[in-house]
């Protein structure tokens, strides 16, 4: 049968109603996480638009909440949310569990509806099954006669309930690696993950992060280690920009006791405790009594050698200096005087007058004409810019025995610009500077050729 016109007027804004419906997300039926993937280009933890559902197949059709093809999944891999935001809670809390999973160490391990073992069961896993940690329960708990946490699990027939986890294994899958997190049975991994590895303070993975090591500060020997013989020693470096001394420690215990899944007391007249603050077994804290005070330290596992850390900052510090050098030795400037520079960092710098009193305040009377260059500091992580960072010491005199200066710099022009950076501009505890002084000084050096 032939449309007639006034069929195609109807018809025409219906489709553009519906196409708009689409658009709008308005056909969505509601919001997903992804819990147990079944591709590599969809990774556990993703928010997903939930377009359709079959019942009779039970699967879901899914779309990434930033674009591109719909497919279909099997919708148990999926949790649904009617509300968009309910979905974003949900894969916030279960980001730091996405790539987790367990293995069982014993056959016939239950998986309860409740974390307790009165619960109903609701599977039985079978032996090396794996199951996915969906999350786990703060606090560890003890079941005849072993202690453990209650894990929230998804087995790969999509149910879910609460496993407890003594006899379980957890294993962290990223980058195509697996990595054991916790050896499930008697044998304790976390204990042997702390006695075998070298601790250090949390600040040196902040500098490594941020890439600023301060290599007066980020040493070896400032660390938490088990020496064997039931013998552990602690050096705990000086605070930050402090001039005290290093503290150290050794405590020689009798024995270990096991308070929960993840914290050990290590039994000595200082009553040394470790306890193990994330999955992934990089975090720990120490604590121990002095006399009537109780001292508690973060440390951290590494994810190198670390002297694979001070070879690189050492070498990047010759690079930067060989940077300079490759333009030049000697720059030259009609108001700044005349700066040569060495290849062992020594800097002779004459006829800086005006940066001196009365014609200028960046520099004290009676200043040495030699220093050392140094590129102990570093840009703040906040601080955008080609700017780099150097620093002066200059050699002491009767009338000046210590100054250094910190300069911003960069290569222009066939020169150097060098700006003095202010006291109220660099964060002294880091060893960064903040932003670019503005104290009435851009220093344009031009290299001799």
């Amino acid at each position: 049968m032939k449309r007639t016109p006034s069929f195609r007027r109807i018809l025409f804004p219906v489709v553009v109603f519906l196409a708009l419906l689409s658009s709008c997300g308005m056909g969505r039926i509601g919001t997903g996480v992804v819990v147990w993937s079944d591709s590599e280009s969809l990774a556990n933890g993703s928010v997903v638009w939930i377009w359709d559902q079959s019942s009779l197949q039970k699967t879901f059709t899914i779309q990434k909440t930033d674009g591109g093809s719909r497919s279909t999944i099997a919708n148990w891999r999926i949790r649904f949310f009617n509300n968009p935001e309910e979905a974003k809670t949900f894969a916030a809390e279960f980001a730091p569990w996405k790539n987790i999973w367990g293995v069982t160490q014993k056959p016939g391990m239950a998986v309860y509806q409740q974390p307790n073992s009165t619960s109903p069961k609701v599977y039985r896993l079978g032996d090396n099954e794996d199951v996915k940690i969906l999350g786990q329960q703060a606090q560890p708990s003890t079941e005849g006669g072993f202690t453990g946490h209650w894990d929230k699990v998804m087995t790969s027939s999509g149910y879910t309930g609460w496993c407890f986890d003594y006899f379980l294994s957890l294993y962290k899958v990223a980058n195509n690696q697996k990595v054991v997190l916790k050896q499930g049975g008697p044998e304790d991994f976390y204990l042997r993950t702390v006695e075998t590895n070298s601790w250090y303070p949390e600040e040196f993975r902040f500098e490594v992060a941020q890439k600023r090591i301060n290599l007066n500060y980020f040493r070896p020997d400032y660390d938490f280690h088990f020496d064997g013989d039931k013998t552990f020693s602690l050096t705990t470096p000086p605070p930050l920009g402090s001039t005290a001394p290093a503290a150290s420690y050794s405590f020689t215990f009798s024995d270990v006791r096991k308070i929960n899944s993840g914290t050990f007391l290590f039994v000595c007249p200082e009553n040394l405790m470790v306890r193990i603050l994330n999955p992934e077994v990089t975090k720990i804290e120490v604590s121990f009594t002095e006399g009537s005070q109780t001292h508690r330290y973060l440390y951290v596992r590494l994810d190198q050698d670390i002297g694979t850390y001070i070879s690189q900052e050492t070498a990047s510090r010759v690079d930067e200096l060989n940077a300079i050098l490759a333009y030049g030795t000697k720059l030259t400037s009609p108001i700044y005087g005349n700066m040569t520079l060495a290849s062992d960092g020594s800097v002779t710098w004459t006829g800086f007058q005006a940066l001196q009193p009365p014609q200028g305040i960046a520099f004290p009377q009676g200043l040495a004409n030699t220093a050392h260059i140094y590129f102990d500091w570093f840009k703040d992580s906040q601080f955008a810019g080609d700017w780099k960072v150097f620093r002066l010491q200059f050699d002491p005199t009767a009338q000046v025995p210590e100054f250094s200066q910190v300069f911003l710099y960069r290569f222009l022009k066939g020169g150097m610009q060098m700006i003095p950076v202010s006291p109220s501009d660099l964060n002294p505890v880091k060893q960064t500077v903040l932003r670019e002084s503005r104290i009435g000084y851009t220093i344009f050096m031009t290299f001799e050729k």
